[in-house]
């Protein structure tokens, strides 16, 4: 359970924070057009450390377009997370990283309106709401599995 546990995103990636814009469909706030939202903005200040959710190994980093700077984690089990809009990126691909380790400063690169940490889980490649994954804990995880 334990090393399950240390795979599952469980906490959320800026502490303190709160959901500014949901999991879903909505306007986009900088082009005005509908598109679906993959997943869940946070807002922080700038340079604010972001964190990994889950142990894992870094599967790419670098410019995603609209994401701004952004890191990717592969954790097995078909679970990917994504940070985006970053100032600075702290880790390198092919990185191995454990859960809580700091592995960005937050900002606002790419399609942002201000500064704030875009977070999505990937379940098998498909998007998945990452409010449920916040603030588990080991028992509540894995339901999860």
């Amino acid at each position: 359970y334990k090393a399950r546990y240390a795979v599952t995103p469980s906490q959320s990636p800026v502490p303190y924070s709160f959901i500014l814009s949901n999991f879903g469909w909505r306007r986009h706030p900088i082009t005005r057009q509908l598109a679906f939202h993959t997943g869940v903005d946070l807002p922080t200040f700038a340079d604010a450390p972001v964190y990994a959710t889950a142990s894992g190994k870094v599967a790419r980093q670098g410019w995603f377009g609209g994401y701004g700077w952004t890191i990717e984690i592969d954790h097995g089990y078909g679970i990917k997370t994504l940070y985006g809009h970053n100032d600075q990126l702290l880790t390198y691909a092919g990185q191995y990283v454990k859960k809580g380790q700091i592995i960005a400063k937050a900002g606002h690169s790419g399609l942002a309106t201000g500064v704030h940490s875009h977070y999505e889980i990937r379940l098998n490649n498909r998007p998945a709401n990452p409010s449920r994954f916040l603030n588990l804990d080991i028992f509540t995880a894995c339901k999860e599995w």
